[in-house]
């Protein structure tokens, strides 16, 4: 399936505001307020138009933890989503 994905400068549409983020490595914290669920996402770049990743189980957005701990917060069979520009 298909679909449209709206990603900016810091937001994904059904990932929230990005809040925290470790660029060199890759990993960024969500906050969807609304659904109060932060999570871990971590983007791997396999080409121009094509980026992947991971990310971890949504916790309370009152259970934050630091950016320091995303990489443990993502399980290593965690589902390998492909994006790609078209």
């Amino acid at each position: 399936m298909n679909s449209l994905l709206e990603i900016t400068a810091d937001h994904i549409k059904t990932k929230g505001l990005c809040i925290d983020a470790l660029p060199s490595q890759q990993y960024y914290f969500f906050s969807d307020r609304l659904n109060r669920c932060t999570r871990c996402l971590v983007f791997i770049q396999r080409h121009i138009n094509l980026l992947q990743y991971r990310e971890s189980e949504c916790i309370d957005a009152d259970d934050l933890s630091s950016i320091t701990s995303c990489p443990n917060m993502i399980a290593p069979d965690a589902v390998l989503y492909t994006l790609h520009r078209s």
